[in-house]
């Protein structure tokens, strides 16, 4: 009685254990279906990123990177990289200093917004005279 009670304990076991595994997999398979949903594969990404490279050098742009020290300000820029081939292909150039004295960044495409209007280009710090007293 007690081989017979023990291999059913154990049949049940395996078969729990089994049903768990299955259930694992049928999880990470759906999980795998729904994030496929979330990619890209049109050729919309591809137009978009050869059109961000139509911003070139001596250009000028005004920063979005919010966490940036020259958001918001117009800064010309400096050189620019393939997209894709680094992660900040562009090097923007600044009038004013940051705190570290830098008047240089690099930033991304995507990080900058180009500015077309000539009028816009007024929002550029403009440096401080140095007068003599």
């Amino acid at each position: 009685e007690t081989e017979g009670f023990r291999s059913k304990c154990l049949n049940l076991f395996f078969t729990f254990v089994l049903l768990k595994m299955m259930r694992n997999i049928l999880l990470f398979l759906a999980l795998l279906s729904v994030a496929g949903a979330f990619t890209s594969t049109s050729k919309s990404s591809y137009i978009q990123s050869t059109q961000l490279n139509a911003i070139k050098r001596g250009g000028l742009v005004k920063i979005k990177r919010i966490e940036s020290y020259w958001y918001n300000v117009v800064g010309s820029v400096a050189a620019a990289d393939k997209p894709g081939s680094v992660r900040y292909p562009l090097t923007v150039r600044f009038d004013r200093e940051n705190y570290a004295g830098a008047t240089t960044n690099n930033f991304s495409y995507d990080e900058v917004e180009e500015v077309i209007d000539p009028n816009a280009a007024e929002e550029k710090p403009k440096k401080a005279a140095k007068g003599k007293k």
